[in-house]
C-alpha cells in the first residue's frame, strides 16, 4: 500500500518519487483523494504566504498557476484534447484518433482559456474566510472523481489510463470515497453543505463516463483530464452557491 501511494501521487502530480515505488497501480486509486489533500495542502500554504505581500487578484492567480502546473499540465491538456475529439469526431475511431494528435485545435484551445478564466474568477470571488477550505475541497473531491471512472468503466485504447482502469476494483473506489468524505468533514466547516457538493460533483461524473462510453466504448486518460478540470470549476461554483 506504501508503494501504491507513490504511485497515485507520481500520477497526479509532478512530485518526485522514487521510481521503484511508482508503478504499483493496484490498489492506487484509493489515495487519490490523500494526494488531492497533499495539493491542497500545498496550495493553502501559497495563499497563506503570498496573501500577506500581494493583492488578492495576484495570490489567486498564483495559486491557480500551482493548481494547473503541478499536474504536468496532463489534466488541462485532457480537457482540450477530450473537446477536440467529441466536437470533431463522427465514431470511436476519428474521435480518439484527434484526442491522441498532440496539437490542440480550436474547440480544445478556447476551453483551455474558458477553464483558466472560470477558475481565477471564481478563485477571486470566494470571500477571504472560506478560502481555504473550498482548496482542499476542490483539490480532493476533483481527485476523487477520477477513480470513480477508472473504477466503473473500461480502457477505451490503450496507454497509461488503461493500467490503471485495468488495476482498479470497485472495492478500491469505495474505501476512496469513505476517505473523501472524512477528509472533506474533517478540513471544512461546511458541514453537509460538503456532502451536496460531492454529490453534484459525483452525478456530473457518472453522467460524462456514460457518455464517454457512448461515443468511444469506454475511457481514456484524457477523459479523467477532463473530469478533473470540469469538477474542480464545478465544486468552486457550487461552494459559492450555497456557502459563499
Amino acid at each position: 500500500m506504501f508503494k501504491s501511494f507513490f504511485t497515485a501521487v507520481g500520477f497526479l502530480t509532478i512530485i518526485p518519487v522514487p521510481k521503484k515505488y511508482s508503478r504499483e497501480f493496484r490498489h492506487s486509486i484509493i489515495f487519490f483523494p490523500i494526494a488531492g489533500l497533499l495539493i491542497g495542502g500545498i496550495l493553502t500554504g501559497i495563499y497563506l504566504l503570498f496573501s500577506k505581500f500581494t493583492p488578492k487578484i495576484v495570490t489567486d492567480f498564483l495559486v491557480l498557476a500551482v493548481l494547473t502546473s503541478i499536474s504536468g499540465g496532463i489534466h488541462i491538456d485532457g480537457l482540450a484534447d477530450t473537446l477536440d475529439g467529441f466536437y470533431g469526431g463522427k465514431d470511436k475511431s476519428s474521435i480518439i484518433g484527434i484526442m491522441d494528435d498532440p496539437h490542440p485545435g480550436t474547440i480544445g484551445i478556447t476551453g483551455i482559456i474558458l477553464i483558466l478564466l472560470g477558475k481565477f474568477l471564481l478563485l477571486y470571488s470566494l470571500p477571504l474566510e472560506h478560502v481555504f477550505q473550498a482548496l482542499i475541497l476542490t483539490a480532493v473531491i476533483s481527485r476523487f472523481c477520477m477513480t470513480l471512472p477508472i473504477a466503473i468503466s473500461k480502457p477505451a485504447k490503450e496507454g497509461l489510463g488503461k493500467t490503471f482502469i485495468s488495476s482498479a476494483k470497485g472495492i478500491d473506489c469505495l474505501i476512496a470515497g469513505i476517505l473523501t468524505v472524512i477528509i472533506i468533514l474533517t478540513f471544512t466547516h461546511f458541514e453537509l453543505s460538503v456532502l451536496t457538493i460531492f454529490a453534484a460533483v459525483i452525478l456530473f461524473t457518472l453522467i460524462f463516463t456514460k457518455l464517454s462510453e457512448y461515443k468511444i466504448g469506454g475511457i481514456t486518460g484524457d477523459i479523467l483530464g477532463f473530469i478533473n478540470e470540469i469538477s474542480e470549476v464545478l465544486t468552486l461554483l457550487i461552494v459559492i452557491i450555497l456557502i459563499c
